[in-house]
């Protein structure tokens, strides 16, 4: 698993090097990228020096730049996908790669041309990767009162879970969920409405796993 240290590092770049990735660092990807696939169902890819996707009035109006490396996030689940999608990002983060989940900006139908999709599947969105020209900003949050929903007994790694869950990626930066703490029991839900909050929750909740497990929970 994480650590908060890693989920503070990483921030959503859009402006990447016109460098391809490294073969060791694909390895790495590649790798991490099968054994989800293979454990979870899920039929996630990753596509390389490919810039037609990111080759659009969507994706300059986004201000991306140099995208030719992107994860198709493809399957049935898509709360699933946001989870380890996000153990994903976090893999390329500690590699020394750059990275941001991308739900309109991008062109859907080149992406689709260059992956699988299966019947029943769909792509939910594109997470780009590369080396970036910056290491982003980190995004403005909501006060963790207000994502918190306490009841009875506090555990001591609490602070930390809702630190890493205010870290996570959500779309627009909506952060659309609530932590809830009863008695000791802490997990996290959708609250209120908007665009890819349930692909949001499966990341929200991979932080939260990850402090979870980092504390034996």
């Amino acid at each position: 698993m994480y650590s908060i240290e890693l989920m503070k590092k990483r921030h959503s770049v859009r402006q990447y090097l016109n460098e391809p990735i490294d073969n060791d660092k694909k390895e790495v990807l590649n790798k991490i990228i099968e054994d989800i696939n293979l454990k979870q169902n899920t039929h996630i890819q990753i596509v390389y020096d490919e810039p037609t996707a990111f080759n659009s009035f969507m994706a300059h109006y986004g201000k991306f730049e140099n995208v030719t490396n992107y994860i198709a996030l493809v399957g049935k689940d898509e709360e699933k996908l946001g989870y380890y999608g996000e153990e994903i990002v976090l893999k390329a983060q500690e590699i020394g790669l750059n990275t941001c989940f991308v739900a309109l900006s991008y062109n859907k139908n080149k992406a689709k041309s260059k992956i699988s999709i299966l019947q029943n599947e769909k792509l939910f969105c594109v997470i780009a990767i590369g080396k970036g020209k910056n290491h982003g900003m980190p995004h403005h949050s909501k006060k963790r009162e207000d994502v918190l929903q306490l009841v009875g007994e506090k555990p001591s790694w609490l602070d930390d879970a809702i630190t890493a869950c205010l870290l996570a990626p959500t779309a627009l930066n909506q952060q659309k969920f609530i932590i809830s703490c009863n008695n000791g029991d802490v997990d996290v839900k959708i609250k209120g409405v908007g665009p890819y909050t349930t692909l949001d929750l499966g990341i929200v909740k991979f932080h939260l796993d990850c402090i979870k497990k980092a504390n034996n929970q």
